[in-house]
């Protein structure tokens, strides 16, 4: 009977959902695996951060310096990733989809950005209109008043 080896890391089903972080060979993980899976969630919570005009710019470099991080192809990252347990190339597509939703880690959180936003672009936009009504009753009433002195009628 031919030796199969060590067990696969990673079952099908917890690989495609992300959850397993340690090979499920091992027998229990690593206190260390919990602490360098931290660090790689701190660097993602980093790279999630909204920036504000308020922001300091310590806090853009935080973020920016975060996203590089887990973008490119960096010894430190592979090194975190090894040492708890994960794939790097697994991190690397992560934040790429990250990326590409607009750094929002909760989609309910980002349709709450989205509605927010929409909500602000319609206020925006009903300030414009009133302003502009508002400025029209003003030019029919200087009309009126040059009518009325003037006798003049449109």
């Amino acid at each position: 009977m031919r030796d199969a080896g060590p067990a696969e890391p990673f079952s099908a089903a917890d690989s495609m959902a992300g959850l397993r972080t340690v090979p499920m060979w091992f027998p229990s993980p690593l206190p260390e695996c919990f602490l360098w899976s931290a660090v790689i969630g701190q660097m993602v919570s980093n790279a999630c951060i909204r920036i504000s005009e308020k922001s300091t710019s310590d806090r853009r470099t935080e973020r920016d310096e975060a996203r590089c991080w887990l973008l490119t192809d960096n010894p430190n990252l592979q090194m975190v990733c090894d040492y708890a347990g994960i794939d790097a190339g697994y991190v690397r597509r992560a934040a790429r989809k990250l990326e590409r939703r607009g750094w929002c880690l909760d989609e309910a959180k980002r349709g709450a950005q989205d509605a927010e936003r929409k909500r602000r672009e319609w206020n925006l936009l009903a300030e414009t209109l009133e302003a502009a009504q508002r400025e029209r009753k003003e030019q029919n009433e200087w009309v009126e008043t040059l009518e009325t002195l003037t006798g003049w009628r449109r």
